[in-house]
């Protein structure tokens, strides 16, 4: 009987789900020849957001101090790190006759780039990782590259949220570590993390919940280190950084994966009021939470809402960041001697979160299944603190 329970335990689900939906994913690219890439994939962008902000390194005569483009966001740090790729083909990028990212060197240095995040990626999976079984230590990173958010999504745009994920991903789980220099080196992959994509740094807050109050403002120390040393290697004005991330807030854009986003596509312009209101509930609600629980992974799960719907531009390629809760989720079935119903509904949820089966077509290729799946989490684990509060009431 116990050998029986093992063989289909919450992590045995999620796994053969999301191999059972890879596999269904393939069958219907096959039998479309590929014309199903429209409805599991982002948009065809040709690796949008990789190029754009190399040819912002290779070709402006500033990043930030143009003030008709207000899409150039990323902290300076990430700018850096780009520019070494770009460096790569700079020789090329004034030398030949077609635009660089569809020369032979251009992609290549592409591949470079996803070929260095996907090998640090299965590194730090199998770090984080805990199960004993080597198969399924190679299963779960198999799984996220060939899911939507990542494949999809993140990968097929190139965008830089790969990397920040990594090193959140990473930074959380060193953050528990026993050894104090790799506590150390967590609160500078935070750091890293939020000066790739700035959101990241909500996180901090787990060490000020946890009462690690000098842990926090070393993190704070190396934020604004991280965040603003590389100007001097850019040779950027801050003063242009903050101006042009002003104009872009000023643009009032919006996902349709964002709470904000679903409230005005269902209400129209009243529903902007409508999205405000839920943002700031949904806020407090998490603060609460915070305060009031042991940092668990549906603590992480809670937080990690606010890089994925919470923010009014949080696209569907953010969904990488699920990864991370979703890892802790795995680790902590480990520690279990028996399961209960909610951890093969969460199992089945976070399986659907990244490979549902593409169902319908909506909103320029945005996977609805994907969608509700993660809200589901998030509001499955809200519905066990109120019923917590609920019964601690009851018996006082």
């Amino acid at each position: 009987m116990k050998v029986f329970i093992h063989k289909i335990s919450p992590e045995n689900v999620f796994l053969g789900v999301c191999l059972l939906n890879i596999l269904i994913m393939f069958c219907i690219l096959l039998n479309s020849y590929g014309a199903a890439l429209e409805i599991m994939s982002y948009g065809e962008s040709n690796f949008g957001d990789f190029w754009f902000h190399i040819d912002k390194v290779l070709y402006a005569d500033s990043i930030y101090g143009n003030s008709s483009d207000a899409n150039a966001i990323f902290p300076p740090l990430a700018y850096c790190f780009l520019k070494l790729f770009a460096t790569l083909i700079m020789n090329r990028a004034y030398n030949i006759d077609i635009p660089v990212r569809i020369s032979g060197y251009g992609i290549l240095c592409l591949v470079i780039y996803l070929t260095l995040f996907i090998l640090l990626f299965v590194f730090v999976i199998q770090y984080i990782y805990k199960s004993e079984s080597c198969i399924k230590q190679k299963l779960l990173p198999f799984i996220f590259i060939f899911s939507y958010p990542f494949l999809g999504c993140a990968i097929e745009r190139g965008n830089l949220v790969l990397y920040a994920m990594l090193f959140l991903m990473l930074g959380l789980a060193l953050g528990g570590a026993n050894s104090r220099f790799l506590q150390e080196v967590a609160l500078v992959l935070i750091a890293l993390a939020a000066s790739f994509k700035l959101y990241p740094a909500i996180f901090g807050l787990l060490w000020i919940v946890d009462k690690k109050y000098k842990e926090a403002i070393r993190l704070i120390i190396y934020g604004l280190t991280t965040f603003f040393v590389p100007f001097i290697f850019l040779g950027e004005s801050i003063g242009d950084y903050f101006f042009t991330f002003s104009l872009y807030l000023g643009k009032n854009v919006y996902s349709k994966t964002s709470l904000l986003g679903n409230c005005i596509m269902l209400f129209g312009e009243q529903g902007r009021y409508i999205g405000f209101v839920l943002i700031i509930c949904w806020l407090l609600w998490i603060i609460y939470y915070l305060f009031s629980e042991s940092i668990t992974w549906k603590t992480i799960a809670l937080l990690m809402s606010t890089q994925t719907i919470l923010l009014a531009e949080s696209y569907i390629y953010t969904f990488v960041f699920i990864s991370i809760p979703l890892c802790f989720f795995l680790n902590s079935l480990l520690k279990k001697k028996r399961y209960f119903i909610k951890d093969y509904i969460y199992a089945v949820l976070f399986a659907l979160t990244f490979t549902c089966p593409p169902l319908l077509n909506v909103m320029s290729g945005v996977m609805v299944g994907l969608y509700v799946s993660w809200l589901a989490i998030l509001l499955l684990i809200s519905l066990e603190k109120v019923f917590k509060i609920v019964h601690t009431k009851i018996n006082l």
